[in-house]
């Protein structure tokens, strides 16, 4: 056996080694765990009787990073509440999931005796707490930005 077949299985060796000791490690990685300081609530938990209005949650980790799949949880608590028969719930709390970018969206369909708070949990850590509103206001219309830069460039 000449001495270069002697290193280049050396090298093998080593690079196997290394190849599957980051197979393992990536492998033992934790799920992101959600951050109350870097995700993001609503203002406002807004709510109607005909499920218009929506609110989005988004759930990020210590890092800023997104936590996919996180399980949000709206908690009415002990506020008076009346969900829509077509509302999912399960007693006073609404579930969502998160997306890939940790956004979760609650388009609530009840009623709420106000005033009331919600709790925003996400995989079972207190993200906010926040009011409760029994309607949404329509978006006001707003010029667009191009519009605004039209004119500007012209």
């Amino acid at each position: 056996m000449s001495p270069g077949t002697h290193f280049s299985r050396r090298v093998r060796g080593l690079l196997f080694a290394a190849l599957t000791l980051t197979a393992i490690t990536a492998g033992s990685a934790h799920a992101a765990v959600p951050s109350p300081a870097t995700s993001i609530c609503p203002p406002i938990a807004a709510v109607s009787p005909n499920g218009s209005c929506c609110f989005d949650v988004i759930v990020r980790d210590a890092a800023g990073l997104p936590v996919a799949g996180a399980t949000v949880v709206v908690d009415f608590g002990a506020c008076p509440v009346t969900f829509c028969p077509a509302q999912s719930h399960t007693g006073n709390q609404v579930i969502g999931t998160a997306d890939a970018s940790g956004r979760a969206t609650f388009c609530i369909c009840a009623t709420v005796t106000l005033p009331c708070s919600v709790q925003i949990s996400a995989d079972g850590i207190l993200l906010c707490t926040v009011p409760v509103a029994n309607n949404c206001d329509p978006t006001p219309n707003k010029k667009s930005a191009w519009g605004t830069l039209k004119v500007i460039y012209r």
